[in-house]
């Protein structure tokens, strides 16, 4: 999946929640809601809490984990890509990854349990940048000392 990313008053790169944040914004402007209300809504619908301090940051663009993104698309009835701004993605690399998936059934469990740890705000992101430069490395001295 390919989001676009902002750069935040820190200088960090980010998701970009613009989208997020302007569509719960006009629902809670819409309903009238207060953020405690929202947040109530939320908690109510999906069993799990959330708090109105967080909806606030939301509407401020701050950062949220992904759980909490996808907690309020289910609530408003967004799906979580919508709510991220992701771009279509890469048809090409899509390919790429089935076909490697497909020969390597083992790097699709392993990727597809990585990528629920993200999701899931279990595992940090900026693990598969260290994996793909490792990787990146690895191949660059194989090459150049002929193991591959």
């Amino acid at each position: 999946m390919i989001t676009k990313e902002t750069d935040s008053k820190d200088g960090k790169k980010g998701l970009d929640l613009s989208i997020l944040s302007k569509m719960l914004l006009e629902k809670k402007k819409e309903e009238g809601l207060s953020l405690r209300e929202i947040a109530k809504q939320i908690g109510e619908q999906s069993h799990d809490s959330i708090s109105h301090t967080t909806i606030s940051r939301i509407l401020e663009g701050k950062e949220v984990d992904m759980g909490t993104i996808e907690l309020i698309g289910k609530w408003m009835n967004v799906p979580t890509a919508t709510l991220l701004n992701v771009d279509k993605p890469n048809e090409e690399l899509w390919n790429k990854l089935q076909v490697v998936f497909s020969q390597h059934p083992e790097l699709y469990k392993i990727f597809n349990d990585f990528i629920d740890g993200v999701m899931n705000d279990e595992v940090a992101s900026s693990i598969l940048t260290e994996i793909v430069a490792y990787a990146e490395f690895r191949i660059k001295y194989s090459k150049e000392y002929g193991q591959i």
